[in-house]
């Protein structure tokens, strides 16, 4: 009586079952199987594809493939799954990318390493698929590392660059409530640099002189004024005129002892404040 029952709903299925099956295989034809075989005819021989859904490209362009994701590529997944913030932060150290890119924009969400688009497929109402249009393009180089250096002259003493993760974990930064979602790549003519958004407070270790100056890379929704604590000590004030890219500087005490120090910044106000970069200079 079971072997009937099932014998009976799997028939009654069959049909909707075929159709999905049918449209699935359509769909991947239409988008990923037809940008492999794009990329083997017009990429030159040998030049690697970065993808973020890895399968018929790797399969049938005979182009090496970069798993951006990190399913096919080891220690990409940690990137990826914190947000485009530290997947930029970690493309300007690790030189992963490669000169071509066929992914779905939507998914990589950094504007600022795609370039040229080269050609597209687009298939609609296809559930099998990551995202209705798939996109070759050239891969832009020439923002990754362009917002390291300093706002100003001086001997670097330490910098802390939000949203890489090991220079993170170097200065004990505190996410609080970060996740991947409040994170993004902030572009400023020709820098760009990993953006934590939605903050409300900041907490780190930073090694600090006498006398130098503190320097901030970030941004808020509209003026505010962040009290700056040196081991839990007030020192001052760091001014946000309210944009989303801005630098601003706070001079520290003469009497604050050569080394690590815990620093931390809190907002004067319920506006949200968004942190980039942060240096110690003398």
């Amino acid at each position: 009586a079971l072997a009937v029952t099932s014998g009976y709903f799997l028939a009654a299925e069959w049909p909707s079952t075929l159709k999905d099956l049918v449209t699935s295989c359509a769909a991947i034809h239409g988008q990923q199987v037809s940008l492999a075989r794009w990329a083997k005819e017009e990429l030159p021989e040998g030049a690697a594809i970065g993808v973020n859904d890895a399968g018929a490209i790797a399969y049938l362009s005979d182009h090496p493939t970069v798993d951006l994701v990190g399913l096919t590529t080891r220690g990409e997944a940690t990137y990826w799954r914190a947000g485009p913030g530290p997947r930029f932060e970690h493309y300007e150290k690790s030189k992963v990318l490669p000169p071509y890119l066929i992914l779905y924009p939507s998914w990589l969400d950094i504007d600022a390493i795609t370039g040229q688009e080269l050609t597209r497929r687009s298939v609609w109402g296809a559930s099998i698929l990551g995202a209705p249009e798939m996109v070759a393009l050239e891969t832009r180089f020439d923002l990754l590392g362009s917002g390291e250096a300093p706002p100003s002259p001086g001997k670097l003493i330490d910098a802390l660059d939000v949203c890489d993760l090991e220079s993170e974990a170097a200065h004990d930064y505190q996410l609080f409530y970060a996740h991947e979602g409040t994170n993004k790549v902030r572009v400023r003519g020709d820098k760009a640099d990993g953006a934590r958004t939605y903050r409300s407070l900041e907490e780190f270790n930073l090694e600090l002189r006498p006398g130098a100056l503190l320097w901030m890379r970030g941004g808020a929704e509209w003026p505010l004024v962040l009290t700056v604590r040196v081991d839990g000590r007030d020192i001052g004030k760091l001014e946000l005129e309210g944009f989303e890219w801005e630098e601003s500087w706070i001079r520290l005490p003469t009497d604050i002892s050569s080394g690590v120090h815990r620093i931390r910044l809190e907002r004067q106000s319920q506006v949200w404040f968004t942190s980039m970069h942060f240096w110690v200079l003398e």
